[in-house]
């Protein structure tokens, strides 16, 4: 396993961040997702062998997210 903590930009509530984990525990490969909404961070703990970190970065994108690896 792997873990990797975005910023994550545009979160807008509480619940925002809540959907980004569900939205990301749905992906093949993340074990785990927790995103603080007053940090503007997202942590994912996911197995590189189902999935990649480009894989998370782009489901995050598609949610009209802006990210960055920190």
């Amino acid at each position: 396993m792997k873990t990797i903590t975005f910023k994550v930009t545009n979160l807008e509530c509480t619940s925002c961040a809540m959907s980004i984990d569900f939205d990301l525990e749905d992906l093949k490969g993340v074990v785990e997702a927790s995103t603080n909404y007053a940090r503007q961070r997202t942590t994912v703990t996911y197995d590189p062998e189902l999935i990649d970190q480009k894989s998370i970065i782009a489901r995050l994108k598609n949610l009209n997210y802006d990210v960055k690896i920190i």
